[in-house]
């Protein structure tokens, strides 16, 4: 089963980029919690993977900013 849980649209206005997230307003707390964790938890490992760096350190180092 396939079901939209949100929706992220990127705008770049003179060179800032926004964004905008849209929440399905039928979505459950912990289905847009998952969502969420699961996608940082997949930028994070593509992160650390192209920096040659373990998880860990990219965790550290997206704390930091």
């Amino acid at each position: 089963m396939e079901q939209e849980i949100i929706t992220v649209k990127v705008t770049n206005i003179n060179n800032d980029e926004q964004f905008n997230i849209h929440i399905n307003g039928k979505a459950k707390q912990n289905e847009v919690e998952f969502v969420l964790v699961r996608s940082m938890y997949m930028l994070l490992t593509h992160y650390a993977k192209t920096n040659h760096i373990l998880f860990g350190k990219a965790l550290h180092e997206y704390g930091e900013q």
